[in-house]
C-alpha cells in the first residue's frame, strides 16, 4: 500500500495510467522529535475555566442560528454561558 493518493483525472492519474512511474515530489521534513513522548497533561483551573466559556459560547450561537430568541434552547444556553461565566471570574 503506498501512500500516494490521486485524484481521479488529475494529471498524476492520467500518467500513472499511462504506465509512467509517478514519484512524489520532496517528502515533508521531519524533525528528530516527530511525535511527543508523552501528551501534555497540564490543565488549570484557569485554562478549563475558560474552555467552558468558550463552549458555551459556542452553543449559544448554535442555538440562536436554529431558533427564535424566544426558544427555551436559546434561553437554557444564554443561562449557561452566565452561570460559566460567573464561575470561571470566581476561580481567577
Amino acid at each position: 500500500m503506498t501512500d500516494d493518493v490521486h485524484l481521479p483525472g488529475s494529471p498524476a492519474d492520467a500518467s500513472a495510467s499511462e504506465g509512467a512511474a509517478v514519484t512524489p515530489s520532496t517528502p515533508f521534513p521531519r524533525s528528530r522529535r516527530s511525535v511527543p513522548s508523552a501528551p501534555c497533561t497540564t490543565r488549570s483551573t484557569r485554562l478549563l475555566g475558560a474552555r467552558d466559556v468558550l463552549s458555551r459560547i459556542y452553543a449559544l450561537q448554535r442555538a440562536v442560528r436554529f431558533y427564535p430568541f424566544e426558544h427555551p434552547a436559546v434561553r437554557d444556553s444564554a443561562q449557561e454561558l452566565g452561570w460559566a461565566v460567573s464561575a470561571s471570574t470566581r476561580t481567577a
